[in-house]
């Protein structure tokens, strides 16, 4: 089964290198060479770009350098029983013990890198480049003979998940947020109650209670700044779906930005003559007008 791919977008070849894209050195991404040149690597695992239609593509992998032998560490200490070198096979028909993995270092010797080639046949894709790699699950939906094909996933119709715990997230960031919860109180939805600030500060005077609840002496309170309370249930969907993903995350971050409006809208201060409720009770009003 053919594992070679390869995508052109806007002159940039992008290829699928599979198991051999994800080779490594001492936890290093090893880069592979297209006709000589390095190429740049993608944030989708195992795809690598150039800026050219490759003819060969090649990996150079290091290879340890060998043992070829042993001397001492400190010369000056060389005697009959310890010579200054030893052989590697000198160095097995002793069977070393501690003293002498203390005395002794390894002499080695380069090897040159293990050059792998990485063979066509190169199959093109006629779709959209790999998507950024992000924190979103992508679900397609493929045919059977597809679903062991990861290099196919975006371009198929599916679906991203986890979008209700993201706007659930996004209100837990807001500034003036009080509670956020997931179905309160049997409502589906994202629930969020926020302390939103009048447009004119308003204080009040609390006075600490006792512990039957009775009210405690005026020189044990305190004055606190008094805040509009704003509830709203966000009916978020849990999954966004798409033709494929490049339009499932669009419709994704459309969302968002339709959510973060309503989070702004009711983030406006408050009214301080009404209090929030959006009326004028009768005795403040005749007290406005004197």
């Amino acid at each position: 089964m053919n594992e070679r791919f390869v995508l052109c977008d806007g002159g940039l070849w992008m290829y699928y290198l599979g198991a051999r894209g994800k080779l490594s050195w001492r936890g290093e991404p090893i880069v592979p060479d297209a006709d000589g040149q390095p190429m740049s690597r993608l944030s989708a695992p195992g795809w690598w770009a150039t800026n050219h239609e490759a003819t060969t593509i090649t990996v150079r992998k290091p290879v340890p350098a060998k043992t070829i032998g042993y001397r001492l560490t400190d010369p000056m200490t060389a005697s009959e029983r310890f010579p200054n070198t030893l052989t590697l096979a000198e160095w097995e028909s002793r069977s070393p013990n501690d003293v002498e993995w203390e005395l002794y270092t390894a002499v080695t010797e380069p090897q040159p890198d293990e050059v792998i080639t990485i063979d066509g046949p190169w199959l093109r894709l006629d779709g959209t480049p790999p998507p950024t790699d992000d924190d979103r699950t992508w679900v397609p939906r493929l045919p059977d003979a597809l679903r062991n094909r990861p290099e196919y996933y975006h371009l198929f119709p599916g679906e991203l998940v986890g979008f209700r715990d993201h706007i659930k997230q996004l209100a837990q960031a807001h500034r003036y947020k009080q509670f956020v919860f997931l179905d309160h109180k049997g409502k589906p939805g994202v629930y969020v109650s926020l302390q939103v600030p009048f447009d004119q500060p308003i204080t009040e005077y609390r006075p600490a209670l006792n512990r039957d609840g009775s009210g405690s002496r005026p020189r044990k309170g305190k004055t606190v700044t008094v805040t509009a309370r704003r509830e709203l249930v966000l009916d978020v969907p849990h999954r966004i779906a798409g033709a494929n993903r490049a339009e499932a995350a669009a419709r994704w971050d459309e969302l968002t930005a339709h959510y973060q409006a309503l989070l702004d809208e009711a983030s406006v201060a408050a009214c301080s003559h009404c209090r929030g409720h959006g009326y004028v009770p009768q005795r403040a009003e005749e007290t406005s007008r004197g």
